[in-house]
């Protein structure tokens, strides 16, 4: 037996743990996308609702309800900060699954290259 066909196994082993990296970075993005659109409406929704209060704050008849709108902008303004938080925190796994997957990347080429000196050393040997 040739000495690389271990070292290929390994890396068939690591070529599976590659695609498991791309799938989960796959996932990471997808869900970095959501968090973002969901980011994005929320912020849009805050607008629009500042805007609306602004047009109606000549026909607001009451403190209370003045006192109102304000309190519910600043319930979508803290949301609009923990939806930040959630991107940010998609965001950093996005960027770990980046890194893993070219971590499997690095490994199997180096398996690769490591696979193809042996063999190339072998055939040195045999060919004495």
């Amino acid at each position: 037996m040739k000495p690389s066909t271990r070292i290929l196994r390994l890396n068939i082993l690591n070529t599976q743990k590659k695609d498991e990296a791309a799938l989960r970075l796959a996932a990471a993005i997808s869900e970095h996308s959501k968090q973002r659109q969901r980011l994005d409406q929320l912020q849009q929704y805050t607008e629009d609702y500042v805007q609306q209060t602004r047009s109606a704050t000549a026909s607001i008849r009451s403190v209370t309800e003045l006192d109102q709108r304000h309190r519910f902008l600043g319930s979508i303004r803290q949301a609009v900060e923990q939806q930040k938080n959630v991107v940010d925190r998609a965001l950093r796994q996005l960027d770990f699954c980046q890194d893993a997957l070219l971590a499997e990347r690095r490994e199997c080429r180096r398996l690769e290259l490591l696979a193809a000196k042996l063999d190339a050393d072998y055939w040195l040997k045999a060919d004495k």
